[in-house]
């Protein structure tokens, strides 16, 4: 989680949603998520993670600088 002008960068940096990536902004919240929220937040980090696995099944190895390829594993290339 982050302040909502940094999210509002780092989404840009990233390619926005065209790229595919997800945002939450939650008008009127700070950076810390309210316990009322808690399952909520759960529910959006399980669809992010489950996101995620089903991407790593589609991607092929990517080739590293040095030509060896890898995979990404816990955000280590392995």
């Amino acid at each position: 989680m982050v302040t909502f002008p940094h999210g509002v960068e780092l989404l840009e940096a990233l390619g926005g949603e065209e790229a595919g990536i997800t945002k939450k902004f939650v008008e009127g919240q700070g950076h810390v998520i309210p316990v009322e929220m808690r399952q909520d937040f759960k529910k959006w980090v399980v669809q992010l993670v489950e996101r995620t696995e089903a991407m790593k099944t589609k991607q092929p190895a990517k080739n590293g600088i040095n030509g060896h390829a890898y995979h990404l594993r816990n955000g280590r290339a392995v």
